[in-house]
């Protein structure tokens, strides 16, 4: 996960913490049972990793996030 997405699923646990009050054991389950958006930071196999980022800030977020990484980067 990028650190854009920790902060989407932050908002998302205190949105639904507030509106709903699920029990937190609820909640933790629903998170750890989240497997991420097809085509965002998505691990289609080892070392493989497809995002559909198409904006310059997007594509930003993406390499932030795996800059670390080896990179070989298709556009397209």
């Amino acid at each position: 996960l990028g650190l854009f997405n920790l902060y989407n699923l932050l908002v998302a646990s205190a949105c639904v913490n507030e509106l709903v009050k699920p029990d937190l054991k609820d909640l933790e389950k629903a998170i750890s049972g989240f497997g991420g958006v097809c085509g965002r930071v998505e691990q289609v196999a080892k070392g493989v990793i497809v995002d559909f980022a198409h904006t310059p800030d997007g594509i930003e977020k993406v390499l932030d996030t795996l800059k670390n990484k080896k990179l070989i980067v298709v556009f397209g």
